[in-house]
């Protein structure tokens, strides 16, 4: 991880992920999640729904703290 991605991500609060074919997601997003954020994860919740708008496969929705 580059200087500059950390600290995008260390005032990350939550994400709240969506998809309506999470099953076929979940192993890359735990995957993905522990490189961004290693030990200093952020709370998430993972929602599998029907259908996202434009019928796109993941919709991410995240709460940052400013300075």
């Amino acid at each position: 991880s580059s200087p500059a991605r950390m600290s995008r991500t260390t005032q990350l609060c939550r994400c709240a992920l969506r998809s309506a074919r999470l099953k076929a997601f979940i192993a890359a997003l735990n995957a993905v999640y522990a490189e961004m954020f290693g030990d200093t994860k952020p709370a998430r919740s993972c929602v599998q729904v029907a259908r996202l708008p434009k019928d796109v496969k993941l919709e991410i929705e995240a709460i940052a703290k400013g300075n």
